[in-house]
């Protein structure tokens, strides 16, 4: 046999036994359900939506800083390319002359971005200004191709330390074939992108420089899993030829997302407060629909034990309050139907069970009240003869103490007694209609 759920017994409930019932819980289910769906929801789409633009514009920053860095590195080659093409001339001479004394002071206006000078020629390298290095260091072997009159940028890379060379080819002003000399300067590395730069990038945003052979040649290692990244790519000129150099920009994730910190802080406290505004307006409202409820079983539970004198009591003006005044009025019809039939029942029973007229009369006299609510009430018991003789049983003279009901002879008049044979169920009288003999005694009391 199936089994329902069934409200406490106490009266009335606390929030926690009406969450016990499954409606108390589907009720606070929906109301968590539609306050919170729409708020995660519009501030997950909220967050996505400014994380998207965050991103873009963060990568739009980095292409323009990346940008920017590189037009500064590749300017500061194109300048330092055109001062060693204006000094190549003079270095040549000096590389030619014989002895180390002769040569001082060569290359000393290119010493403002170079660490070393140095002049190749028929075989034979010699170093103009600078520290000396080791041979193998200086050898030009590695070295590209460089077209007479043209320069090139030539990158050496060991064990993480980057040199970079600038060669251009000059010619000496002899006749004989393969005359030309190549004029090598070391360019410092803080020539192209020193502290002061890196200083001028905004927020934490790091620069790396990049050869497709080499590797990393300067900066840090871009890395894209923890931050953003933007790289631009170095072009050629006419007259300096450059490699395949990247310059990638780095800006943590932290950073480009930092307008979504306080957003980040502050949406779990304003979940929070507006979980807890849903959970005390839904207790509310589950208390004010479920304690009607609670108060028709209880009064549903009194009419099955027999009481019904307590009417159930739900305050309000809505349909459970329509639905308690339902329930009392059925309540109330529903108790005079039963004592209607107790009464009939017992009427019965004073007929059946005595021959004495006037006890049949007191006990019918005490319960009519009862069923027909009413200010006063006789009964006339017309004789068997059908001649009009009757008996009036008439209330007790409470006034003088009296208990007992008193009985009168009266006779009917011929209409009042055709009126009473043509309507032996009852008869209604109006305040115009005569009133008939054996009633007189009601009006004369001032009964109505």
């Amino acid at each position: 046999m199936k089994s329902f759920a069934t409200w406490p017994e106490d009266y009335p409930p606390s929030p926690g036994r009406l969450l016990r019932s499954r409606l108390g819980r589907r009720l606070f289910g929906l109301f968590i359900a539609c306050a919170l769906v729409p708020v995660c929801a519009v501030g997950l789409l909220s967050f996505k939506r400014v994380t998207h633009q965050l991103t873009l514009r963060g990568q739009e920053r980095l292409e323009a800083l990346a940008r920017a860095a590189g037009k500064t590195i590749r300017s500061r080659l194109i300048v330092f390319e055109s001062d060693l093409r204006r000094e190549a001339p003079g270095l040549v001479r000096c590389g030619s002359a014989r002895g180390w004394r002769s040569n001082e002071g060569c290359g000393d206006l290119l010493l403002y971005a170079a660490e070393d000078i140095l002049v190749h020629t028929q075989g034979t390298t010699l170093r103009l200004a600078g520290q000396a290095e080791p041979a193998e260091s200086l050898s030009p072997a590695w070295l590209v191709t460089v077209a007479p009159g043209r320069s090139a940028l030539a990158v050496s890379n060991r064990g993480g330390d980057s040199r970079f060379y600038m060669v251009h080819r000059a010619g000496t002003g002899a006749k004989r074939r393969g005359a030309d000399a190549l004029v090598i300067a070391r360019i410092r590395n803080d020539y192209l992108w020193n502290p002061a730069d890196e200083k001028d990038l905004p927020g934490r945003t790091e620069l790396a420089l990049l050869d497709p052979q080499q590797g990393r040649l300067a900066g840090h290692a871009p890395d894209s899993a923890k931050g953003l990244t933007a790289s631009w790519m170095m072009s050629q000129t006419e007259s300096l030829q450059l490699p395949s150099w990247r310059v990638v920009m780095t800006e943590p994730r932290a950073d480009v997302f930092a307008p979504l910190a306080g957003f980040v802080r502050t949406f779990p406290i304003v979940l929070g407060l507006a979980l807890l505004g849903v959970v005390v307006l839904g207790v509310i409202q589950i208390r004010r629909n479920l304690v009607p409820l609670v108060e028709l079983v209880q009064g549903t539970r009194r009419v099955a034990k027999g009481d019904l004198h307590t009417p159930v009591r739900v305050a309000g003006n809505d349909e459970l309050a329509a639905l308690g005044g339902e329930f009392n009025a059925m309540v109330a019809r529903l108790d005079h139907q039963i004592r209607a039939l107790e009464t009939a029942a017992e009427i019965d029973r004073a007929i059946l069970s005595s021959v004495d007229t006037a006890a049949i009369a007191q006990t019918v006299l005490d319960r009519v009240p009862e069923v027909i609510p009413c200010e006063a009430a006789s009964l006339t018991v017309i004789g068997a003869e059908g001649e009009g003789a009757a008996t009036t049983w008439m209330a007790p003279d409470t006034a003088n103490g009296g208990t007992t009901r008193t009985a009168a002879m009266v006779r009917l008049a011929p209409d009042e007694l055709l009126q009473t044979n043509l309507h032996p169920e009852w008869l209604a009288l109006g305040e115009e209609s005569p009133v008939p003999g054996y009633l007189a005694h009601l009006v004369g009391d001032g009964a109505g």
